[in-house]
């Protein structure tokens, strides 16, 4: 069942990624969304379900206890070398509870560090935690492009046959990780 579930993860991610990524055969006109990392623009039948968080959701409060977050590594029989994943793990984590787990996943031009990088995934659980907006969980952040030379290098585009051989090293690598 847990490999039917993430399958089902994994395929939805996909399914999304792909959505963002060729909007070419909508009648709606393609629009300029400020580049990578800018604002989201709706266009006029989008609607907003959701109000916009605070601006302060990903700042460091010194007021809420503080999760772990570091970079693992793990052997991945898939690839067939040592790879490395990001995880963070809640306030006061025991290896003696259970947690929730989500898989956090990069996109294309992106690896294990691109949430660290650009969202601050630490902070921002560690504020919805002390809210009480979010359960403590675990979160990994892999790499996806699942090949012994990982890094986002020169044409992207080419490795994309390792995102599929990621689907073997999530199911067999890192989740057993």
């Amino acid at each position: 069942m847990k490999r039917i579930v993430a399958l089902f993860a994994l395929c939805l991610l996909q399914a999304v990624q792909v959505s963002a990524q060729d909007d070419t055969n909508s009648e709606r006109p393609r629009r300029q969304r400020g580049g990578f990392g800018g604002p989201i623009e709706l266009g006029p039948d989008d609607k907003q379900t959701h109000p916009d968080p605070p601006g302060d959701i990903a700042d460091k409060r010194e007021d809420v206890p503080h999760g772990k977050l570091e970079m693992i590594e793990y052997e991945s029989k898939t690839v067939g070398t040592t790879r490395k994943m990001n995880v963070y793990t809640p306030p006061g984590y025991s290896e003696e509870k259970k947690y929730p787990v989500l898989y956090l996943l990069h996109g294309i031009g992106g690896d294990e560090t691109e949430w660290q990088r650009f969202a601050s995934p630490n902070l921002l659980l560690d504020n919805l935690i002390a809210d009480g907006k979010a359960v403590p969980m675990i979160v990994v952040m892999p790499n996806g492009r699942a090949q012994k030379n990982d890094r986002a290098e020169g044409n992207i585009m080419a490795s994309a046959p390792a995102f599929a051989v990621f689907e073997n090293d999530l199911l067999d690598d890192v989740i057993p990780t």
